[in-house]
């Protein structure tokens, strides 16, 4: 099991654990474990602490629980340390430990506490194995050496070829190349990196390519572990940290993406995009007062740019704060009056006010932008636009438009909805049905579907 990506699943497995530990009739030791299950883990540490008098052992892993989902690992391993001085040999608290000490760059301790767990269950060598070859292998470059200048010239030359052919990758994939193709540029990266490596194994970029390539490949876990050698390596990257927090935000690890912006913009503080990105991952993972400051903070890093004052007005619609979207639309396109991206955001807000006559202007100023991808996004909008107007042949001409750059599970909604607004419900739910089939998880094909069978 992979630590960089692994952990809510070892989380997971831990509260399982720990509420299977017994129904417990004190009290205390309820609202701990109440708590926990719940996940509101700053009140479990209050909770489990008023516990410990009733049962030090579950309290102090309840604690370590919600330190642990908190990133707050010094905390977490002070837990662990408690339960196990109780229960020397448990091997699960062992390995939680080691997760905890090796999230914290105690790469030894964390080593310690594997091979202690394998000595005293070998049979879950499987299990245990993987990180304890991740914690060696960032042990072994916690104490950089200086290489000579000719072997990290080599390194570094060799890295930035493989760097070049990863970007011949991404062209080759834009261009739709055969997977064999793929391949091809694959091996090349990866042998580059590897005696970009040899040369000087504290080559941060050669990592860093790797995981570039292993995130083209959609195998986030080998990215955030190269991301992280990277990052152990020069610790003053900010896009090292910008990188392996795309990656935890590929594997739905939103808080540790969080905690990566957060020191990429410690290094970085004056980078509008980091907060920008860092305020979708707030909005991810449900914490949107965060993300406004993050927004607002766009805003105020770029006030002579359109795109902070989109984007917060686009975070107020899609949270009901509509009102209060209008004034930086308009802030928008008083700086770029013909900006297409503007025009269609505006054009959504107008739809949403049911004020169609006007969203019909923007968003059809926006399409005759002709601006790639943007004006395809204010001709989708505008599909919306003639509903409301009732011109369902023109909103239907939109879809086939759009449709020409292929068909995609939010179009066939739209296409949906025109038939449904239409009293066409065969042809709805065939629509419908389209977008479920592209995408089975689409909630908008859902909610459609269920409301037409009633």
């Amino acid at each position: 099991m992979k630590i960089h990506l692994r952990f809510t699943l070892l989380i997971a497995a831990a509260l399982t654990l720990f509420l299977a530990g017994g129904t417990f009739a004190q009290s205390l030791i309820l609202k701990c474990q109440s708590d926990v299950r719940a996940k509101n883990f700053e009140a479990a540490l209050i909770s489990c602490e008023a516990a410990k008098g009733e049962n030090a052992g579950v309290a102090s892993t309840g604690k370590a629980i919600a330190y642990s989902e908190l990133l707050k690992w010094p905390d977490a391993i002070r837990e662990l340390t408690t339960v196990i001085s109780i229960n020397s040999n448990a091997v699960d608290l062992l390995y939680y430990r080691a997760n905890a000490y090796y999230q914290n760059g105690e790469y030894r301790n964390a080593i310690s506490d594997l091979e202690r767990a394998l000595r005293l269950a070998p049979q879950l060598k499987a299990r245990l194995t993987t990180l304890l070859v991740q914690a060696k292998e960032m042990s072994d470059l916690t104490s950089p050496r200086k290489p000579s200048a000719a072997a990290e010239k080599k390194s570094l030359e060799l890295s930035l070829a493989a760097n070049t052919a990863l970007v011949n990758r991404a062209v080759a994939v834009m261009n739709k190349a055969k997977p064999a193709e793929l391949e091809k540029f694959d091996q090349q990266v990866l042998s580059l990196v590897l005696e970009a490596l040899a040369a000087n194994k504290y080559n941060a970029h050669a990592y860093s390519v790797r995981g570039s390539l292993y995130v083209a490949q959609k195998k986030d876990q080998p990215a955030i572990f190269e991301f992280s050698k990277a990052i152990l390596v020069d610790p003053k990257d900010a896009t090292a940290y910008e990188s392996r927090a795309k990656a935890y935000r590929e594997a739905k690890e939103y808080l540790f993406a969080i905690a990566d912006l957060s020191k990429a913009i410690e290094l970085k503080p004056d980078n509008s995009m980091l907060y920008f990105s860092r305020a979708e991952l707030f909005e991810l993972a449900g914490k949107n007062a965060e993300a406004l400051v993050d927004l607002d903070t766009c805003v105020r890093l770029r006030p002579n740019s359109s795109f902070g004052y989109i984007m917060r007005a686009r975070f107020l619609m899609k949270h009901g704060m509509i009102d209060k979207a209008i004034s930086d639309l308009n802030a928008a396109l008083k700086i770029d009056p013909k900006d297409a991206a503007s025009l269609e955001a505006r054009c959504e807000y107008y739809n949403l006010k049911g004020n169609f006559s006007a969203a019909l202007k923007d968003c059809t100023a926006g399409v005759d932008r002709a601006e790639p991808f943007v004006s395809d996004t204010a001709r989708f909008e505008r599909i919306a636009t003639y509903i409301g107007l009732k011109k369902f042949d023109l909103a239907l001409a939109d879809v086939a438009a759009l449709e020409k750059g292929g068909p995609y599970a939010a179009l066939s909604v739209q296409k949906g909805k025109v038939y449904k607004a239409q009293g066409k419900k065969a042809e709805a739910i065939k629509a419908f049905n389209e977008a479920l089939a592209s995408d089975p998880k689409n909630a908008d094909a859902k909610k459609e579907l269920a409301s037409l069978a009633q």
